[in-house]
Parts: structure tokens; C-alpha cells; sequence
């Protein structure tokens, strides 16, 4: 069992498992797409690709208090 740097990630690998089993709406598909979109921006950890961590924070951020 490998280690997940957030639990999107973690419900994104369980997805892609039931993906390969079934034929997914064109909704969800969307759906599944957006959220390990998010789990891919979210797990900044030491991994690969962890190089833009700072700068994917930084739009998190601004990104989370534009609403405001």
C-alpha cells in the first residue's frame, strides 16, 4: 500500500480501479477528471513534479478567497 499525499488521491486511484471494471457517464467521467485534477495540485509532497508546490499554493489560495 503506497502512501497518499491527500485523499483525493487516494479516492482517485480507488476511481481509476473501478474505471477500468465499468463504462462511466459522460457526467462523472468530468467529474472524476476535475477532482484528481485537484488531487494532482494538492499533493505537493517530495514526489515528482513537487517543484511548482509553492506556486500551485499560491493560486490555491487566491483562488479559494476571489469569493470573498
Amino acid at each position: 500500500l503506497k502512501p497518499y499525499t491527500s485523499v483525493w488521491e487516494m479516492w482517485c486511484d480507488m476511481k481509476k480501479k473501478v474505471i477500468g471494471e465499468q463504462e462511466l457517464s459522460q457526467l462523472e467521467q468530468q467529474r472524476y477528471k476535475r477532482l484528481c485534477g485537484i488531487a494532482e495540485w494538492e499533493g505537493t509532497g517530495g514526489g515528482p513534479g513537487s517543484g511548482g508546490a509553492m506556486l500551485q499554493t499560491s493560486i490555491h489560495m487566491s483562488v479559494a478567497h476571489a469569493g470573498e
